[in-house]
């Protein structure tokens, strides 16, 4: 039985966290499942491809894009490329990586309430499910299944734009005094 059987086995299941008709959900919604050196099982979930962006503009440029007029902020929003469209998918994972490298008070935590201990998730907050600090060695496999789903992710995006380029995409702006 490999780590996605044995993820799915403890979760899902006549009085478990989930139930069986979820077992198809998460075999599709997982991307890889890592076992730590304790025995423990970490997710990593698929991540989505973000196709709407929105592009907002003031006239004192405290907003997030830093535009300050409305044809700035017009012109971001439809020159949207490949490499910005690419950067907005995988900003979340490598901030991951980031925090994973960067944060020394990273704990093991119970992932579901009133889950199976042997599922896990981090924090860096210290609360009744805190199973204990989370160690270098996992620290270490954490970070490189992120960077093998960092790797799958820009070739997801890759295809994706290779299909359906920048017609697909969803852009907008807004005014942030509105």
């Amino acid at each position: 039985m490999n780590n996605t059987e044995r993820y799915i086995d403890a979760i899902c299941g006549e009085g478990k966290v989930f139930k069986d008709d979820m077992r198809d959900y998460f075999k599709k919604s997982i991307f890889e499942i890592i076992e730590l050196s304790d025995g423990s099982l970490f997710e990593l979930s698929k991540e989505h491809i973000e196709t709407r962006f929105c592009f907002s503009f003031d006239e004192v440029m405290d907003c997030q894009s830093g535009t300050n007029t409305y044809q700035e902020a017009n012109d971001m929003a439809s020159n949207v490329g490949f490499e910005y469209f690419l950067d907005e998918n995988l900003k979340g994972l490598k901030a991951s990586i980031e925090r994973l490298k960067e944060d020394d008070e990273l704990y093991l935590c119970v992932k579901y309430y009133r889950g199976p201990k042997n599922i896990v998730a981090y924090t860096s907050f210290q609360d009744a499910q805190v199973l204990g600090k989370l160690c270098e060695a996992d620290r270490k496999l954490i970070i490189e299944a992120k960077e093998r789903q960092i790797a799958n992710m820009e070739k997801r995006c890759k295809t994706w734009w290779k299909r359906y380029g920048k017609e697909k995409l969803h852009t907008w702006t807004y005014s942030c005094w509105d």
